[in-house]
């Protein structure tokens, strides 16, 4: 089993939750405080569990269905461990030395990958090793800008065929609202 450092466990918990909270707006649009809640206070495991139930679920209900959810709530990162993380963040990079954070980033950089093949398996079943190389390839940002487009395609051929990776030229802009970096020309 790979050790997980503590920073690597809020920077996986961070954008697991990002990403869940942005497919479910898309999907059923303004959630209520007890979904934004749960998944705030849930696991990485389970917030993975319901991203897979994404494309099955019909309702809210469905996602969150879980018979032991405090089971598995032991593996959340205590509120006190995330508000170090990113004060330590905070620190480091204004001192010009970020080592601790350099783990937070590097693992949402990998959840957001890890997120993304759960989301195409749940849609289509198998990756094909072409698209598997293609997104580890691919920057952080050109994921993010793919999951959101992932509850629309109909196919995995088509999805990759039709993507607009950002190039390294272009302008990235986050995006508050939801918590995402978008990337895209000036025109």
């Amino acid at each position: 089993m790979e050790y997980v450092t503590r920073f690597e466990r809020v920077g996986q918990l961070e954008q697991a939750a990002k990403i869940l909270n942005l497919l479910l707006a898309r999907k059923f649009g303004q959630l209520p405080n007890w979904a934004t809640d749960s998944i705030s206070g849930a696991s990485v495991e389970s917030i993975e569990r319901w991203t897979e139930r994404l494309f099955r679920a019909d309702s809210l209900l469905y996602i969150f269905d879980d018979s032991n959810i405090a089971a598995v709530r032991h593996f959340r990162p205590g509120k006190e461990d995330v508000l170090f993380a990113k004060e330590l963040i905070a620190f480091e990079e204004s001192i010009g030395k970020p080592y601790m954070s350099s783990y937070f980033w590097n693992s949402m950089q990998k959840q957001a990958l890890k997120i993304f093949i759960i989301l195409l398996n749940s849609r289509f079943g198998h990756v094909p090793d072409w698209a598997t190389v293609r997104i580890n390839e691919a920057s952080v940002e050109a994921i993010e800008m793919w999951i959101e487009g992932v509850l629309h395609i109909n196919n995995i051929e088509e999805f990759f065929e039709n993507s607009n990776e950002p190039k390294h030229n272009e302008e990235c802009v986050t995006m508050p609202v939801q918590l995402l970096t978008f990337c895209g020309t000036r025109g």
